[in-house]
């Protein structure tokens, strides 16, 4: 690794996170390691921001506790692989951080959540907008491995990524207050409306090739 990066980027990451004095070394070493393999020239200063960030805010034990369980279950360029697209996007670092505290709070099953991200990252969905519905979906409490199921049923079923995305879009698009795409959910998940049903009814929608602001509509009407 040394030999193959210029040392003061190396430096650079690893002098920051050292300072906290708390993560364990191996698993930054470990999560680092990969990373600058494959990094392809990403710019090492955004990669440091975010976790400086997350550092500042979270406690430890908790960002350790994602990075133990992806080494443990995930690829680790797959995991590269969430963070540079979003860096790539140049999303306000703040914002990843926030998304990721409140899902970490929450225990959800780490794979999936970078399941859904990368899906959704591979679209180019502006990646605040993501993060806005995650946000309001987190900030109401609602549990968050049913909203995983319904993500990880739509894409088991290999509907096409780009329409449930076009959803999502228009959804955002024409600003519906966000508490109600939210409701929408809680609704639909309180109810423990079998999850393949409601999956059925995206596909259904999409197929048909409806168009989407009166599946926007239908949302909309729903939660009343």
């Amino acid at each position: 690794m040394l030999q193959q990066q210029p040392l003061y980027r190396i430096q650079a990451v690893f002098s920051r996170m050292l300072q906290q004095q708390q993560l364990p070394l191996y698993r930054i070493q470990a999560v680092f390691s990969r990373m600058l393999l494959l990094l392809q020239q990403l710019p090492l200063y955004r990669i440091q921001a975010v976790f400086s960030r997350m550092l500042q805010q979270l406690p430890l034990y908790r960002i350790q506790a994602v990075f133990s369980r992806m080494l443990q279950q995930l690829p680790l360029y797959r995991i590269q692989a969430v963070f540079s697209r979003m860096l790539q996007q140049q999303l306000p670092l703040y914002r990843i951080q926030a998304v990721f505290s409140r899902m970490l709070q929450q225990q959800l099953p780490l794979y999936r959540i970078q399941a859904v991200f990368s899906r959704m990252l591979q679209q180019q969905l502006p990646l605040y907008r993501i993060q806005a519905v995650f946000s309001r979906m987190l900030q109401q409490q609602l549990p968050l491995y049913r909203i995983q199921a319904v993500f990880s049923r739509m894409l088991l079923q290999q509907l096409p990524l780009y329409r449930i995305q076009a959803v999502f879009s228009r959804m955002l698009q024409q600003q519906l207050p966000l508490y109600r795409i939210q409701a929408v959910f809680s609704r639909m998940l309180q109810q423990q409306l079998p999850l393949y049903r409601i999956q059925a009814v995206f596909s259904r929608m999409l197929q048909q090739q409806l168009p989407l602001y009166r599946i926007q509509t239908v949302f909309s009407r729903m939660q009343r």
